[in-house]
């Protein structure tokens, strides 16, 4: 079967077109969401970004594993696509190597099925959260790599107390975000789109040579 070259999608009624072939396993993709959790998050992290995964080419069609609600899973791209609000983005690690590409991706795997992390709860691996999918994959590769910092609620304080209930806020505790996996040490930006509400703005488009 021949790779197809451009997925064309349906975002709030644009059409945007996507050059698969300039994206390798491995690669990190960001997307925002259209939910108050979303808005919490970037509000929060100070990011354009509420949510990550790990790209994967699986029988010439791009796949990504992701933490989600409510597990864990493999999710084709177009499906992943459509939960964007209007922004997405991918990076590459660019330090990674084939085969360590290889088995970020299988470790990733190894949590196929398990529940969402809703407290966000790092390095308990029964439950996971979507940068902590990423910290922990890339971290069984070269470990330390990836480093948590203490979490910091604050940005949307009155969001997190609805969202946390009778249950404490874990202000402090160490946690990584799709910011943290954005910014990684020698990442490198291959793609960079905006939707506003009439168009598609490309705003940055840099492919890796």
């Amino acid at each position: 079967m021949k790779t197809y070259i451009l997925l064309y999608l349906l975002l709030a009624s644009s059409v945007f077109s996507l050059d698969l072939t300039k994206f390798k396993s491995g690669d990190l993709i960001f997307q925002t969401l259209s939910t108050s959790f979303g808005d919490g998050v970037q509000d929060t992290t100070k990011s354009d970004w509420a949510h990550v995964g790990i790209l994967k080419w699986q029988d010439n069609d791009l796949f990504v594993v992701e933490a989600t609600v409510p597990r864990v899973k493999i999710t084709p791209i177009a499906k992943f696509l459509k939960n964007c609000k209007n922004k997405i983005a991918v990076t590459r690690l660019t330090y990674l190597d084939k085969d360590q590409i290889n088995k970020m991706i299988q470790r990733a795997e190894t949590h196929l099925g398990k529940y969402y992390d809703t407290y966000f709860v790092l390095n308990d691996v029964n439950k996971l959260y979507c940068s902590e999918l990423v910290y922990d994959a890339l971290n069984h590769v070269l470990p330390n790599t990836f480093k948590s910092s203490p979490m910091d609620f604050s940005g949307a304080l009155d969001y997190w107390k609805k969202y946390f209930k009778n249950r404490p806020i874990p202000q402090g505790e160490p946690g990584v975000s799709p910011e943290d996996s954005y910014i990684l040490k020698d990442s490198l930006l291959i793609y960079h789109y905006k939707k506003t509400t009439q168009q598609i703005y490309k705003f940055e488009k840099l492919y890796a040579k």
